[in-house]
């Protein structure tokens, strides 16, 4: 997950000049409406936005899908005590 104002930042600083804010503003929002970056719940403590992508949610829902089928397969290493 990314700050959406770093995110912002390093691709004006890689534009090298060649891009306005807006232009990348623009180019953000578009990737955003394509489903190609996602929003996250920024809450309350938060003033910009996070961002992650859709490869990135599903890898980690395929993470969360192999631990759970590994649940109760083997005994534990050690003992609640």
């Amino acid at each position: 997950m990314v700050d959406e104002r770093a995110l912002l930042r390093d691709a004006l600083r890689r534009s090298m000049g060649t891009a306005t804010f807006q232009q990348v503003r623009e180019n953000l929002d578009e990737r955003i409406r394509s489903g190609e970056f996602v929003q996250l719940d920024r809450g309350q403590t938060r003033a910009a936005q996070l961002l992650t992508t859709r490869e990135m949610l599903d890898c980690e829902q395929g993470n969360i899908d192999c631990m759970k089928s590994g649940q109760g397969r083997f005994e534990p290493l050690v003992s609640e005590q």
